[in-house]
Parts: structure tokens; C-alpha cells; sequence
């Protein structure tokens, strides 16, 4: 038997015409040797082959589709609280401006507060001068 040159070429268990028939029995099947047994074996390995490559790919479409539904999620997730920030937005702005408007409201009722106690002042000022006319306060 001779052994090819090491270099980037496949080496092939090839028989010499010298050797005798046995011999190629016991050598590996390569793409030149055309014995039916060993091809049918070579298509049974094939298709176990093909079949877990199928496998595979069916496993790796199946990660693949489960991250595209994690990504479809998350964009809704995020849309939805895009638009939850939003309307919390718009809230925040109505409640200051609301709350700006009770501040303006509570300032002049503080102003009216402070008017009308000078009033109710002065006027409890004149009817105890009228009731008791020699005592002043």
C-alpha cells in the first residue's frame, strides 16, 4: 500500500495492482471504490447524517423563532410603555396646571381671608364702642 505525500490533499487507501485482491478489502471505502455494499453503507451514514443536520436545523429554527417572539414582545412591551410614559406625561402636565390653578385660588381666598378679618375686626370694634361707649380696646 502506498500513502500519499502529506500536504492539503485527502489521502486515499488505494491498492497497487501489485497487491493482491484481499487487501482492498481491507482498506476504507474512498470515492473510487464503487463496491455496492460499501455504497449503501456510505447512504445509510449519509442519510443519519442528513437527518441530524436536519435536526439541528429544526433546533436552530426553533431558537431562532423563539428569539424573533421575545423580540416581537419587547417591542410591544416597549411601545406599550412608550405609551403608558406618555399618558403619564400628559397627567403630569394637566395636574400642574390644575395645581397651578389652586395655588391661584389659594392665594386670592388668602387675600379675601385677611379682608374680610379686618372687616369683622373693625366691625366688632364699632358695636363694642357703641355697647360699652367708656371702655375702648
Amino acid at each position: 500500500m502506498r500513502m500519499a505525500p502529506q500536504d492539503t490533499t485527502i489521502e486515499t487507501n488505494s491498492v497497487d495492482a501489485g497487491d493482491d485482491a484481499g487487501a482492498s478489502d481491507a482498506a476504507e471505502p474512498t470515492v473510487h471504490d464503487a463496491v455496492p455494499s460499501d455504497a449503501s453503507a456510505e447512504s445509510v451514514g449519509d442519510v443519519d447524517r442528513v437527518t441530524a443536520a436536519r435536526r439541528r436545523l429544526e433546533l436552530a429554527l426553533g431558537r431562532l423563532e423563539g428569539a424573533v417572539r421575545l423580540r416581537l414582545a419587547s417591542e410591544k412591551s416597549q411601545e406599550s410603555l412608550e405609551k403608558q410614559i406618555h399618558h403619564l406625561s400628559q397627567d403630569r402636565v394637566r395636574m400642574a396646571e390644575e395645581i397651578d390653578g389652586l395655588n391661584r385660588s389659594v392665594r386670592r381666598l388668602s387675600v379675601a381671608n385677611h379682608e374680610a378679618s379686618k372687616r369683622i375686626d373693625a366691625a366688632v370694634g364699632s358695636i363694642r364702642s357703641i355697647v360699652d361707649p367708656g371702655k375702648e380696646s
